[in-house]
């Protein structure tokens, strides 16, 4: 999928599971992410309901215990990690993912 694409799908409220975001111009990867972090939940929800990591600080447990949670008073939790590429454990976070609807880009 390309950056229109996934953009219009989330304006649509066609939400995916995990979402990997990758290629040469992070441009368009900033753009998707700064709407996501406005526009997935209400500003209410979000103290709640929303994690940002970076990859480097992170590990892939503490990923997966997050979007585990269950949401308070929203009905959706929303993790991002940036620059997920510096994760020290990011390939163990394949089993995880395989079982989940994964959009690439």
């Amino acid at each position: 999928m390309n950056f229109e694409q996934i953009l219009a799908e989330l304006k649509a409220g066609k939400h995916q599971n995990i979402y990997l975001l990758h290629g040469d111009e992070p441009y368009f990867i900033d753009r998707l992410v700064d709407w996501m972090e406005e526009n997935l939940l209400p500003e209410a929800a979000r103290a709640f309901n929303q994690s940002i990591f970076f990859g480097k600080d992170i590990d892939y447990k503490t990923i997966i215990d997050e979007a585990r949670q269950f949401p308070l008073m929203s009905d959706k939790r929303v993790v991002i990690v940036k620059e997920a590429q510096d994760m020290k454990t990011l390939k163990d976070m394949a089993d995880y993912a395989k079982n989940r609807c994964l959009i690439q880009w």
